[in-house]
Order: structure tokens, then C-alpha cells, then sequence
């Protein structure tokens, strides 16, 4: 009677064993992932939309589907959108529920729409944004129920933007006078909408590389020795309460900082010992939050001295390594350019051989 007592206690230990163990998680590739024939081509911007996971950057194929730079991923394939856009994306965003997507195109399909269009899913196609921005689009996001969009794009006459726009869902209109020089990055942190970039100055104000919008006026992040940034900033992001700033830079205010800084509302402090690359540099690309840590990527081996193969995690206090990371690994020239959690899974897009071809999710 003791045996098979004992038999049946380790079954049932074994079987409560296999129902709480975690799965481990790894990186997976999007069916056979991006393809084509640019000299560029890579996916440069990522978004949820509706239940599917949209994907846009210079490429012509997309598991083998006939695309132009932008495509959906439904869990299981890729399927276009129309005939897609004449030019590389750059950024992509939902607003009022529809799908945005801008960057360098001058058309979609037939129709011109200069860099910033809509889809119309009743009528399956992209359609203009009034008559869309004057230059190339980078970055955007949804603030206080506007679409903003910020590039290398200025304008002339009457319709002068100096870099930063918002749609107010029939036109574009000027943020103030706007910023001197490109803007690369745009976020949400409380109730304000933070720009980061090459620029200086932000509605006149002396703004190094980051500034807030508060809906009146631009204001420079941190004063005196503690404005901004000393290099470029890519991207941005809020996290646990903090901005974080990410790019091409070695100090934060006056804190030494490798490629990535946290504001606190009063002050600049580094993330650990930051981001590097054996060039010297260690670009952070783009910033996300999934399951409480902060996700970055870009073009760096090591993260706090991990190596880590261009994207790390950070929990609050220390970087570690997402798997394998992306690329092949040691010194190859591959990029990460954006995240996006989707469906529970983290997807990179970027440009690198592996796990996925330019695009690959982290579950």
C-alpha cells in the first residue's frame, strides 16, 4: 500500500511542478520576417493596431507578400496595406483609432499626401492628412487628443512649423515657434509632451537636445549647467516615474552619462554605467516599458558592462541581456530601431540578420 501511495504523491509533485514552472522565454522570428532590395532596408518603426502588430521602414516584402514600407503581422502572417507608400517610414502611430504612418513619401499609391498619411480600412487605402507636412517626419505621438509629429520638416509663408506639428483632425498647426533643429524624438511624460533631438533652442528658449511642451510654451529641461543633453537624442520614453532620454551622448546636465539619463523632475542621473560600443559610441535607439523593466535598443555590445548584443533590460537598478540579443553578435554593423510590446510578446524592429530577418519578437 506505501508504493503505490508513494508513486501517486511524486505524480501529483511532478504534475504541480510542470503547472507552475515559467516558460523560458527566447527570441522568435515573425514568419520569414523582411525582405528586399533597398540599400537601406530595415524596419524603423513598430505599433499595435487593433488585434495585429504593424511594422513600417524601407522594404518591399513582408513574409514574402508584396509590400511597400508597411505591413501587419497577425500572429501568423503579413499582409499589406494597399498598395503602401512611395518612401520609407519612419514613424507610426494610432489615432482616433486609424492607423498613421509617416516618414519620406510623397505619395501613397497614386495619390500625394507629402509624408504623412492615413488609413482608411472601409476603403482600403491611405488617404492625405490635409496636405500633409514639408518634409521628412521622424517621430510621433498622441498628446492631449492631438496627433504631434516632429522631423527635419520647416515650411514657408503661412505655414511655418520649424520642426514639430500637431493635427487637430482637419489641419496641421505650429507647436509656439517651434525648435532650430531636427527633432528625432517625441514622448508623453505626466502631462506634458517632451521633444529630443539636434536642437538648442525650443521657442526661443535654450533647450540642449530635449524640451517640454506644456500646452502654452517650450521650456528647457533642467537649468543652467543642468540643461539638457551633451550629444543627440533618439529616443524617449517615461518610466517609474522618470523621463528617460536615449541616444548618442556622454553627459546629463552635469552627470556623466553614457547614452541614456533619467530625469527626475530636478535632476539628471545615468542609468548605471550607460550603453558602449568598441567605436566609442553605443547609440540608444528606441525605449519601451514591458513587464516593469525598461527595454532599450540600438547599436551597443555592452549595457553596465554586460554584454548584451544591442538590446538590454533595466530593472531600476541594473542592465541585463534580452537572450542573444540582435544581430550576430561580436562588432557587426546591425541596429535596433524600435519597440513595441504586442499581444504579451516584445517585438524589435531594426536592421539585423537574426533571431528574425529585421524584425523579431522577445516572448
Amino acid at each position: 500500500m506505501l508504493a503505490p501511495l508513494i508513486r501517486a504523491t511524486q505524480a501529483l509533485s511532478l504534475t504541480l511542478g510542470l503547472a507552475t514552472a515559467a516558460p523560458a522565454q527566447d527570441w522568435h522570428a515573425l514568419g520569414t520576417g523582411i525582405g528586399g532590395t533597398s540599400p537601406s532596408m530595415g524596419v524603423f518603426a513598430t505599433t499595435p493596431h487593433a488585434t495585429e502588430l504593424v511594422a513600417g521602414g524601407d522594404f518591399q516584402q513582408a513574409g514574402g507578400v508584396p509590400v511597400n514600407s508597411v505591413a501587419s503581422w497577425n500572429g501568423s502572417r503579413w499582409k499589406a496595406f494597399g498598395t503602401g507608400l512611395g518612401g520609407p517610414v519612419e514613424a507610426l502611430a494610432v489615432y482616433n483609432g486609424e492607423l498613421i504612418a509617416a516618414g519620406a513619401f510623397e505619395f501613397a499609391g497614386s495619390k500625394q499626401v507629402n509624408n504623412v498619411a492615413r488609413w482608411k480600412a472601409a476603403k482600403g487605402k491611405w488617404v492625405p492628412m490635409g496636405s500633409g507636412l514639408p518634409g521628412r517626419v521622424q517621430a510621433m505621438v498622441v498628446w492631449n487628443g492631438k496627433l504631434v509629429a516632429g522631423g527635419y520638416f520647416t515650411g514657408s509663408g503661412r505655414k511655418v512649423y520649424n520642426r514639430i506639428a500637431q493635427w487637430d483632425g482637419s489641419n496641421w498647426k505650429p507647436l509656439g515657434s517651434g525648435l532650430d533643429g531636427q527633432v528625432m524624438a517625441l514622448g508623453v511624460h505626466g502631462t506634458d509632451l517632451y521633444a529630443g533631438g539636434f536642437f538648442n533652442s525650443a521657442g526661443g528658449v535654450p533647450a540642449h537636445r530635449v524640451a517640454r511642451w506644456d500646452g502654452v510654451q517650450w521650456q528647457a529641461v533642467g537649468q543652467g549647467a543642468d540643461n539638457g543633453v551633451g550629444g543627440y537624442v533618439y529616443s524617449l520614453a517615461s518610466f517609474q516615474g522618470d523621463l528617460i532620454v536615449g541616444g548618442l551622448f556622454f553627459s546629463a546636465g552635469t552627470m556623466a552619462a553614457n547614452n541614456i539619463a533619467r530625469w527626475d523632475g530636478a535632476q539628471w542621473h545615468p542609468l548605471g554605467s550607460g550603453t558602449y560600443d568598441v567605436t566609442g559610441t553605443g547609440y540608444v535607439m528606441a525605449l519601451a516599458e514591458h513587464q516593469g523593466r525598461l527595454l532599450a535598443t540600438g547599436h551597443f555590445q555592452t549595457a553596465g558592462g554586460t554584454y548584451v548584443n544591442n538590446i538590454a533590460a533595466w530593472d531600476g537598478g541594473n542592465w541585463a541581456p534580452v537572450g542573444s540579443g540582435l544581430g550576430n553578435g561580436g562588432f557587426s554593423n546591425e541596429y535596433g530601431f524600435a519597440l513595441a510590446p504586442w499581444n504579451g510578446e516584445l517585438v524589435a524592429g531594426g536592421i539585423f540578420a537574426g533571431p528574425g530577418r529585421y524584425i523579431a519578437s522577445w516572448y
